[in-house]
Order: C-alpha cells, then structure tokens, then sequence
C-alpha cells in the first residue's frame, strides 16, 4: 500500500486532530497536512515526473521533510533521501550525472521540463437536476433522466447493480438498484458492524475526486453504502469531518432473496466540498458552483461479501481507477 493512503485515511476520519509537532508546538493537524502535501504532489506531477520516477530529499531535519516526503508518495513516485551534510567539490554528482551544487546556487538549476499533456480518457455519468425525498423507494427516479452506471464484482462473484446520481443546489443525490442476485448474501447487522469492516459485507463505495486532478484536496471522500433486506435507514460511513455539514442520509428497501435491493442516499454539497478542501473556501470557489457543466470525479466498487467479491469499475480488484484513464468515471452535472 502506498504510505500516502495513511495519511489520507487519518485526514479523513480525523481532520482536526494533531499530525506533527515542531518541539512542543502542534504545526499541522492531519487535514492541513494532507492538504498541504496535496498541493506539493500536484507541483510534483505538473512538472513533468511521472509515476515511479525518483525524486531526491536533499534538507535538514524539519516537518517539511515529512511534508515533501509525502508528497512524493503521493504523487507515486520513490522517495531518494539524501545526506544533507554532503557539500559541493566540482566533481560529485547524482541523479543521472547532474551536477548538484549544495552551496547556495554556484551550479545554475537546469530548466523544468514542460509538463506532459495528459489526456483524461475519463467517461462522464449524466446526473439530471431532481430533489429527491430518500425514503429507499424508486418513484422520485422515474422521470430523472440521469446516466445509469453498470456495475459487477469483475467476475469474482455474481451480483450486479445499476448505479445513478442525481442533484440540487443543496445535496448530491445516489441510487443503486441491485439487478441480479448474490451467490452468496452477507448483510451488515448494524452500523457498528459495518463501520469497523466496511469491505466485509455486501455494499457499495463511491470515491469522490473532488479535485479531480486539477485542485489539491486532502483525499477522495470515500463514501460506504451497505445492502440491507430489513429497510435500514442510515446504514452508511464516510468521512467523519463535520457531519452536521455532509448531512448524509440513506435508506434501504428490498431483499437479497429477491435479488432486488436499493440504497438510495443523499449528501451535502456544503460538507462534501468543505471536507475535501479543508475548509479552504479560496479551493471551494475554484472548484465552482454547483450548476449544470460541473464536472468532478467518482470511482465506484461494488461488494458482494466481502473484499475478495468486490471490483471497482472497470474491473480492478483492489486497484482503483486513476481518475484519468479509460476506467475512470467523471460526474457531469446537466439539467
């Protein structure tokens, strides 16, 4: 696992509570952390580095250190630290035969490549403009127009399920439809369950690229839905960050036997957005309004089980699309 995924992890469930310390000052709780090595990463990549490229650290002990060394996990690329204490002697070179002056510029820095033109080969899901009451019936989505969205474990397992987003100027709105049955059914009993395993039980995730590569943000917000055959409302995990703001609520209808449960659920822009900048409202009036054209990013994978039944769009077992390539998925807002 990328190290970088524990940060994002810890930024998510905890935002707010303190990463590094500097001596006895608290410098940056995980949220600002993450944000901040978010936007290094992105500084990385528009350089022109590619994943696995390897970048020297070469700087004293300080939290930048942890700072830049994230970044560059981040950004997936090896992590080359160097001796600070190295000087310059007009001889000793690294990183391909550059010369590399450690006494304030005597060797000029050579120019930054152009960064690479990279085509996003992301397909787009249509979401229709509609207010949804998320009751865990279907009858608000009848006349929504909104792109439906296959999904299947990857041939790991048997269940399938249609997948479709709609919205308003206040909340994302989300349906799944199971459409055909579980070989095996394996329902989360209560939120505590679900939470503590997300990836044991039959369930749906949806990645949430807010920055969709184009803005620093502290992480996908990973959004959990659970099946359940008893009509269980709120059977759901995400990012903790400030709930009253995600104002998230699901609903559940059907049965596995039947092989035809929903989850239909809903989450706030406000917290969506709030959480995935940090708050930064300098990054959330960057992002944009919410009105038709908007465009970001979602990575969905369904589960039937467990982990070993599950698979992201496009297939991939544990590896999630990229967000650009030909399996990712972009949500285009419309009307």
């Amino acid at each position: 696992m990328n190290l970088a995924a524990w940060l994002a992890r810890a930024a998510r469930s905890d935002p707010r509570r303190t990463a590094v310390y500097s001596g006895d000052r608290a410098w940056a709780d995980y949220g600002t952390l993450a944000l901040r090595v978010a936007r290094v990463a992105a500084g990385l990549a528009a350089s022109g580095l590619e994943r696995g490229d390897r970048v020297a650290i070469f700087m004293k002990n300080a939290p930048e250190y942890l700072e830049a060394m994230y970044a560059i996990w981040w950004a997936g690329l090896a992590a080359v630290p160097v001796n600070a204490k190295l000087t310059y002697n007009g001889r000793r070179t690294l990183a391909n035969g550059v010369v590399i002056d450690f006494d304030n510029g005597r060797v000029a820095r050579p120019a930054l490549k152009p960064p690479p033109v990279r085509k996003n080969l992301a397909s787009t899901i249509a979401a229709s403009r509609a207010t949804i009451n998320v009751d865990g019936k279907v009858d608000d989505w009848k006349n929504v127009k909104s792109q439906i969205v296959k999904l299947d474990t990857g041939g790991r397992a048997k269940m399938t399920a249609n997948l479709r987003f709609a919205w308003d100027p206040d909340f994302l709105y989300v349906l799944v439809e199971q459409t055909a049955p579980a070989d095996r059914v394996h329902e989360a009993p209560d939120l505590a369950a679900f939470s503590n395993a997300t990836w044991d039980w039959d369930s749906v995730a949806l990645n949430f690229d807010v920055g969709n590569g184009k803005l620093p943000c502290i992480g996908d917000f990973v959004f959990h839905l659970a099946f359940n055959s008893s009509g269980a409302s709120d059977l759901f995990f995400a990012p903790s960050g400030k709930p009253k703001e995600t104002r998230i609520h699901t609903a559940t209808s059907g049965s596995a036997d039947k092989g035809n449960r929903v989850i239909e659920a809903r989450i706030a822009w406000a917290g969506l957005i709030g959480f995935a900048f940090n708050n930064n409202q300098s990054l959330a009036k960057q992002f944009g309004e919410i009105k038709p054209g908007l465009r970001f990013g979602c990575e969905p994978m369904l589960a039937e089980y467990n982990h070993k039944g599950q698979s992201y769009i496009g297939g991939g077992h544990y590896k999630k699309p990229t967000g650009f390539d030909d399996n990712s998925r972009d949500i285009l807002l419309q009307e």
